[in-house]
Formats: C-alpha cells, sequence, structure tokens
C-alpha cells in the first residue's frame, strides 16, 4: 500500500454514517472528490431516513434507482483512485 492509503487508515473517523464528514475528510488530501458533495448529500439523506424505522418513507423507482447509479459511480470513481479492484458480481452472489 502507498503512504497516502496507510495515513487515510490513520484518520480518526466518528462513528457515524455522515457521509459528508466522510467527503469533508477525503477532499483534505484530495480535491478531486469536491465534485461528489451535491451527490453525496442526496444519499446522506436517504441513508438517514431509512435508519428510522418509525418512520415511513416512500421513494419512487427513479429515485431509487438514481440512487444506486449515483452509489455505483462514487464506488467506482474510489475503487480507480484507490487502483484497486473488486468484483462486484462475486459479492452479490
Amino acid at each position: 500500500m502507498s503512504g497516502e492509503a496507510d495515513e487515510i487508515r490513520q484518520w480518526i473517523i466518528k462513528g457515524d454514517h455522515d457521509l459528508i464528514y466522510l467527503l469533508d475528510l477525503i477532499t483534505q488530501k484530495d480535491l478531486d472528490f469536491e465534485s461528489f458533495y451535491d451527490t453525496v448529500s442526496e444519499l446522506q439523506g436517504y441513508a438517514v431516513e431509512i435508519r428510522y424505522p418509525n418512520e415511513t418513507i416512500f421513494l419512487s423507482k427513479e429515485k431509487v434507482e438514481s440512487a444506486m447509479i449515483t452509489a455505483m459511480e462514487i464506488r467506482k470513481f474510489v475503487t480507480r483512485k484507490m487502483n484497486i479492484s473488486v468484483d462486484y458480481n462475486e459479492i452479490l452472489d
């Protein structure tokens, strides 16, 4: 692993699922990630809504598909930046 990857592992990450917080940490080291703030904000909204079981949310098929495409684009960008390859078909089986 590169020295930069080791440095990233040493960051103190608070124990929640705040995507904006994680993006803030990442952009301190790599400004290429700044373009994801709008899309991550949208995904974070879904994550917060889904974690509260007493709340009922309704998402259209289009919103679900859009969120999944956004997540896949971010995943592809991150894995490319980290120079790693993941066979997601193997994971999903």
